[in-house]
């Protein structure tokens, strides 16, 4: 999603303009907050290949 980095950068810097450090941490918790939502729904999608119930994926994940 590197098109979505460079969204949230653009947003903060409107927000916070001049603060690099704003800046670094909205950025660092977008990019990894879409990265994990990335890995679950991929995990999802292959237990839902072995037919695996939604609930006892959540449990484990």
């Amino acid at each position: 999603a590197p098109g979505l980095n460079i969204i949230m950068q653009l947003v903060i810097g409107y927000l916070y303009p001049g603060k690099p450090i704003a800046n670094v941490t909205f950025k660092n918790y977008g990019f990894v907050s879409t990265l994990q939502a990335l890995s679950i729904t991929g995990d999802f999608k292959l237990g839902h290949y072995m037919k695996i119930p939604p609930k006892s994926m959540f449990i484990v994940q």
